[in-house]
């Protein structure tokens, strides 16, 4: 959230999201980022990477404004599709 609040608008092109960050529940800082007032904010792919990948778990990404969930072990070439087919 600090990161992304205090850059330029458009500085970023997507975000990656680990689940299991230590100063901000990250549903928190998803939704946190959404309401944000940036022209970006709403808009940018939030992707979540996650070693949790019960359904419930990608419920609530999807929920607090996230556009897709990855799960460990990470595979890159899925990531890198899910990165082209967020970003157009």
């Amino acid at each position: 959230v600090e990161r992304f609040s205090g850059s330029a608008e458009g500085y970023y092109d997507l975000i990656l999201m680990d689940l299991r960050m230590a100063e901000l529940i990250v549903f928190e800082a998803a939704s946190v980022i959404r309401w944000l007032e940036m022209f970006d904010a709403a808009t940018i792919p939030i992707i979540a990477v996650s070693a949790d990948a019960f359904a419930d778990d990608v419920q609530k990404c999807m929920e607090c404004g996230m556009n897709a969930h990855t799960a460990k072990p990470y595979d890159f070439e899925k990531i890198t599709s899910l990165m082209q087919q967020l970003l157009g």
